[in-house]
């Protein structure tokens, strides 16, 4: 089932993406150009995971708002030093992690998790131990991301029996 998104409050311009690739000193993909003018950043509806890395999600994409925490600019900003020099963040996950983008000539356009509870100072992406590549392309990641269905979890009247609840909490959610 494919992901639905939310697209961020504001639209993003041509100007806003020819003034980020000016900053960073590098060309986007087209295809996360095309993301960006159709949604810029935004977010998924449904929990998700990407099917090559059970350990990665989306909560948000990154895009153009200077009003956001999540505005590409302020973020790229604050991680210069932290995600390798070859890459730009581009979206994060509910645990303070980022997925993000190779500009590299070689890698163009790949797409990384970044573990930020592995984080080392080493600049070089084949170096890093908090890389792990999900996606060749932004296309490719983007089509990786699925739903996360709920699993009906099945517990034993002996479980129930077993488990011990607080009889304060009880008293404020008996009818």
């Amino acid at each position: 089932m494919a992901i639905e998104m939310t697209g961020s409050a504001t639209k993003a311009s041509i100007e806003d993406i020819q003034n980020f690739e000016a900053k960073v000193g590098a060309k986007l993909p087209e295809d996360y150009k095309e993301f960006l003018l159709q949604y810029n950043g935004g977010s998924p509806r449904q929990p998700n995971e990407v099917t090559s890395h059970s350990s990665a999600s989306v909560r948000s994409f990154l895009g153009f708002n200077s009003e956001s925490v999540r505005d590409l600019n302020k973020v790229t900003e604050s991680y210069t030093g932290r995600i390798p020099k070859s890459t730009i963040p581009i979206a994060a996950d509910e645990s303070g992690n980022l997925i993000v983008m190779s500009l590299e000539e070689v890698r163009f356009g790949s797409v990384y998790f970044w573990d930020h509870e592995l984080e080392v100072e080493d600049e070089v992406l084949e170096r890093s131990p908090n890389i792990t590549p999900l996606a060749n392309t932004f296309s490719e990641f983007f089509k990786k991301l699925e739903i996360i269905q709920p699993k009906k979890i099945v517990v034993s009247q002996a479980e129930k029996d077993a488990a011990w609840i607080d009889p304060e909490f009880l008293k404020q959610h008996k009818e």
